[in-house]
């Protein structure tokens, strides 16, 4: 895709810097928090090799459920964690400004992030792929695609130079969620988010029968709400989400006791937790720790957490 308005990111720099600035100790902490886990030193601040960050989660438009604005100052190697859910992307690199849609990611995978990456990350809310973007979830599953393919290149223009010098982060966030939401009210999706965000709180601990029992709903009917609404199956999911739950509580723990971190994450024992980062980091929970804390940034999916 030819790159568009390279001003995007440029002109509204300064006041992403002030606000992100704030971030910076969050983002050592948790770095400390990793290197007291695996019982290895920590060196105090690295600013340049930390990520500027911002992450909102309140006051959001209906389409959103969750915003990240990420400044990459030097570059870094990264270890990118799977996730369920979809997201809106305009990251400004040495290519230009480009926007993508990026589907769930049912593995992590590693990845170089060069110096001077501004990256903007609109996580969509649950049922909001197909309105929004004009695509059933499932159809992106563990890929991006160009935002411009799906919206046609002058809505995609139109939303980056809607984007242009804005004064605040929330304003940016508001500006995406009309965009978003001039694509269509989610009408048929918001009927069925009760049940969605009620089989998602209790997938990770229970079993799809149980659930959809719980819910008054049958097995299929469950399993057809996640494919259209999600991308995922109910097991797929719960399994990234059981995921996620472990790896949150190995960072925050002083030393990682594995076989009470997978009672709490819902495995069935450490064997279990094991073989499922064997799956989905494609190495052990104790590797995986290490290449996290190596790569100094833990954070879900291309750095929007949660």
């Amino acid at each position: 895709m030819a790159p568009v308005n390279n001003s995007f990111m440029a002109r509204s720099l300064a006041w992403k810097a002030m606000s992100l600035a704030r971030r910076v100790p969050d983002a050592l902490e948790k770095s400390a928090s990793l290197c007291r886990a695996l019982g290895r030193p920590h060196n105090g601040p690295m600013p340049l090799a930390i990520p500027t960050r911002l992450t909102l989660r309140q006051g959001l438009p209906t389409p959103v459920s969750g915003v990240f604005l990420h400044h990459c100052q030097q570059a870094l190697d990264r270890v990118v964690m799977p996730s369920a859910h979809l997201h809106v992307v305009v990251r400004d690199g040495s290519g230009g400004v480009e926007a993508y849609a990026m589907g769930a990611r049912p593995r992590a995978h590693r990845k170089r992030i060069q110096a001077g990456q501004r990256t903007l990350f609109v996580r969509l809310a649950p049922g909001a792929s197909r309105r929004l973007l004009g695509v059933a979830p499932r159809d992106l599953l563990g890929r991006v695609v160009a935002l411009d393919t799906l919206w046609g290149s002058a809505a995609c223009d139109r939303l980056l130079g809607q984007l242009e010098g804005l004064p605040t982060p929330e304003a940016a966030v508001r500006v995406l969620g009309e965009a978003l939401a001039e694509r269509g009210a989610c009408v048929r999706a918001a009927e069925r988010q009760p049940l969605i965000h009620a089989a998602m709180e209790s997938l990770p601990y229970q079993d799809v029968a149980s659930v959809a029992r719980t819910l008054g709903v049958s097995e299929r009917h469950l399993r057809r709400i996640f494919q259209d609404e999600i991308g995922l199956n109910p097991k797929a999911y719960a399994r990234l989400q059981r995921f996620k739950q472990a790896v949150s509580s190995a960072i925050g723990s002083p030393k990682a006791h594995w076989a009470a971190i997978a009672a709490d994450a819902g495995y069935c024992d450490q064997a279990h937790l094991i073989a499922e980062f064997r799956a989905i980091a494609g190495v052990t929970p104790r590797r995986f720790m290490q290449e996290l804390a190596q790569a100094e940034d833990v954070s879900e999916g291309l750095g929007m957490p949660g």
